[in-house]
């Protein structure tokens, strides 16, 4: 499996208690923070407009916690995330499970 890592923004939409994330996983055409190769050095990459569209259409998206399958927090078939492109990027929408995993406070803290 390949990981990803997000440096962006991701703000709680509504309000407080509506427990909704919504932010853009990817902006088109902008570079990424680096990413090591394990040989010391690393390699950025742009992402552009259309690449996630198969994916999208083809496949059940998961949003992990930490990309750890037990920290399941919402998937595409079961409507709880939502993906949809645009002219600025990958746009997320993750509806909070009601319990959610018990989690370090400082992962919910800016």
């Amino acid at each position: 499996m390949e990981r990803r890592f997000h440096n962006g923004t991701v703000v709680a939409s509504e309000t407080k208690t509506s427990g909704k994330l919504a932010g853009y996983a990817i902006v088109w055409g902008q570079k990424s923070v680096t990413i090591a190769n394990g040989r010391g050095s690393g390699f950025q990459e742009i992402i552009r407009r259309g690449a996630c569209s198969e994916s999208i259409r083809n496949n059940d998206i998961l949003f992990l916690y930490s990309h750890e399958i037990p920290n399941l927090l919402g998937r595409t078939s079961s409507g709880s995330l939502t993906l949809e492109e645009d002219a600025v990027g990958l746009r997320s929408a993750l509806q909070l499970p009601t319990v959610i995993l018990q989690l370090p406070a400082t992962c919910w803290n800016s």
